[in-house]
């Protein structure tokens, strides 16, 4: 009895050891994989720190309109200073009050509402991810442009939005214009040329021919 009882207590501080061993290695492995979990998370927060400081340098130097709209009345949540500066909008704190179609005219080109074929858009590039196409928008003052439009679908914060990139087509809507012009003026001087061209020819022909009348009237005399 005294030896089981001297076996039984020393058995007690090991078994006491083994779990205190057990214990403080739980708890370095918990440390370790904490510290590893802390160092990816900070790693995962630079990238995406850089991933939004690159997108938001993008973001403010585009030249082209970039704008963001959320559901669901589908207003501005921003704006670079290019959109502000097409729309000529005094500042982003007006800007955000706005929504696309209070910056465009009631009817587009085709005759189509705005306001439906807006929403059609709209619909279309939430259903696709993304749509291309052109369309007349107006600055704040009432001043009518064609424009260019991209819409895509996006995410951010578990919310469904749309990125809206704006291209200003005066320019090149004046330039096709012009030289549309100008190829017509082509066309009306060509006609121009090839009838006068043509008459010359005649011309010469009815010049010909009295010659050759004269020719045999000396003859004849």
């Amino acid at each position: 009895t005294w030896v089981q009882a001297v076996i039984l207590r020393s058995f007690l501080p090991i078994i006491m050891f083994f779990l205190i061993s057990i214990l403080i290695g739980l708890i370095l492995y918990i440390q370790k994989r904490n510290k590893w979990e802390q160092l990816h998370l900070d790693e995962s927060k630079l990238a995406l720190q850089e991933s939004e400081n690159k997108y938001r340098g993008l973001f403010l130097n585009f030249r082209d309109a970039m704008m963001i709209i959320k559901g669901p009345n589908w207003k501005f949540v921003s704006g670079n200073p290019a959109a502000l500066k097409m729309f000529g909008v005094d500042g982003e704190k007006q800007f955000l009050g706005l929504s696309p179609m209070d910056l465009s005219p009631s009817y587009q080109p085709d005759g189509a509402l705005s306001q439906e074929k807006s929403r059609q858009m709209i619909e279309t590039a939430l259903a696709q991810g993304s749509l291309f196409f052109e369309w007349v928008h107006k600055r704040f003052d009432g001043q009518e442009f064609p424009a260019q439009v991209l819409l895509a679908k996006m995410e951010l914060s578990g919310e469904i939005m749309l990125q809206v990139m704006v291209r200003d087509m005066t320019e090149s809507k004046r330039i096709e214009e012009e030289n549309r012009k100008h190829l017509q003026e082509l066309e009306v001087f060509y006609k121009v040329s090839m009838g006068r061209e043509e008459r010359i020819i005649e011309l010469k022909k009815e010049v010909n021919m009295l010659k050759q009348e004269l020719e045999r009237y000396k003859k004849a005399a």
